[in-house]
């Protein structure tokens, strides 16, 4: 017998012992053993002790299943799937060969057989990890979001109901795609169904894991803020995250202060006291004040701190006025403004050309590189605002509005073309 033979669940324990009561006597040791190994995770030893049985009672369905899981839980999906098939085919009346051959696809990327398995059983008797989520994933590939958003609901309102987290990396991903689909299909019940988060994650180890979905599912979020209406329940779950500091380390702060600017771009953009080319200033800085930035970013950073300093100096109220509305986003020109400041807005923007032509892609001489950069800002300074970019931690958020031509100007003010310079990416 296995020596590991309960569990912390005594229904468990009922269950594995009136499953092992219908086998032969002299393969029940054997059984059990199985049965707990396989409750303890120990996928090999628990088709070792499977294949015991079988050796002896080839028809032992009870061990058969077994054996399909665990293969399918130590990643021999071809074993799991020729199994699951063999038992669809002796009776197809049984639901979980149904239910494994649908995670088989899944796991493979075959989404349409995926959902036909899935669609077979539904719906289940009894709750089962990992079958609501998967087929909602599957459901959502194929293109049939609002059936989707059903399934990840349903394995949501299991947790509501039974107050029971079978998986904590599973249920962060229903949450997940079920957040996502209510935001992209207008539901109506973002709020509702981010409470219910909200409340979960109070219940939940804030390991790396789920720290690492919880950042994802902000960025994912953000794609969605081009939609007024879903910015402020945006907001309330990004701040009450934040003040429950559920991301506390540097990484987490990165995509909390990311979201944020994120929704203040949206705003400063909708904004008529915010300038075109001060938007593109906090475009631009912001993206290249990151480390792993790259060199066009570098280049469009160093353009619009050209363009910061040549401006600031005769507009200081609409300066007081970002400061004031957008302090998220106003940081990033806070070190150029102090230099400014400081140094003067001449000498600020002789740095910025020598900036530039480090990152030049071809080399130019520094009197037409000056000549070039004083162009773009004069034509920014009577341009109309343009979609931005705007990079936090290792995400891009990206808001999409009139589509740029590749040969139009790019809208960081680099003087290049689009197709040149942002449109790169």
């Amino acid at each position: 017998m296995h020596e590991t033979a309960r569990t912390n669940d005594p229904h468990i324990d009922l269950a594995i012992e009136e499953i092992v009561g219908l086998l032969p006597l002299p393969v029940q040791e054997d059984a059990q053993s199985a049965l707990y190994a396989e409750w303890n995770e120990e996928f090999p030893e628990a088709i070792s002790f499977a294949d015991r049985v079988l050796a002896r009672d080839p028809g032992a369905l009870p061990m058969r299943m077994l054996r399909m899981r665990c293969l399918f839980a130590a990643g021999r999906l071809s074993e799991a799937e020729d199994l699951a098939r063999d038992l669809i085919r002796e009776d197809g009346r049984e639901t979980e060969p149904h239910i494994y051959m649908g995670l088989i696809c899944h796991a493979g990327g075959r989404f349409q057989d995926a959902v036909r398995e899935f669609a077979s059983v539904y719906p289940l008797e009894d709750y089962v990890p990992y079958y609501l989520s998967a087929y909602g994933d599957c459901l959502e590939k194929v293109g049939r979001r609002d059936r989707a958003r059903d399934m990840f609901a349903e394995d949501v309102l299991h947790y509501i109901e039974s107050g029971h987290i079978p998986s904590v990396t599973m249920l962060m991903g229903s949450f997940q795609h079920l957040l996502d689909l209510d935001a992209g299909l207008q539901t109506g019940l973002f709020a509702e169904d981010a409470e219910v988060f909200l409340k979960f994650l109070s219940e939940i180890e804030m390991d790396e894991a789920a720290r690492r979905y919880l950042s994802s599912t902000i960025v994912l979020l953000s794609r969605h803020l081009d939609r007024p209406g879903f910015r402020m329940d945006f907001l309330d779950l990004v701040s009450r995250i934040d003040r429950a500091e559920y991301l506390g380390d540097k990484e987490g702060q990165e995509v909390i202060r990311s979201a944020y600017a994120a929704l203040e771009s949206y705003l400063y953009h909708e904004d008529p006291r915010v300038s075109a080319l001060m938007e593109g200033c906090l475009s631009s800085i912001g993206a290249a004040s990151y480390t792993e930035s790259r060199e066009e970013e570098k280049l469009s950073g160093a353009y619009s701190g050209y363009h910061l300093a040549s401006y600031y100096g005769d507009h200081q109220e609409e300066i007081a006025y970002i400061r004031e509305n957008y302090p998220i986003s106003y940081e990033v020109l806070l070190p150029l403004i102090l230099r400014i400041e400081t140094e003067g807005a001449g000498e600020v923007r002789e740095a910025m050309v020598r900036e530039a032509q480090l990152h030049m892609p071809r080399a130019m001489d520094r009197p037409a590189l000056r000549k070039a950069m004083e162009g773009a800002y004069q034509r920014l300074l009577t341009s109309r605002k343009k979609p931005r970019y705007l990079t936090g931690g290792k995400d891009t958020l990206v808001r999409s509005d009139k589509k740029i031509m590749p040969n139009d100007p790019c809208p960081c003010g680099s003087g290049k073309k689009y197709k040149h310079c942002h449109g790169r990416r």
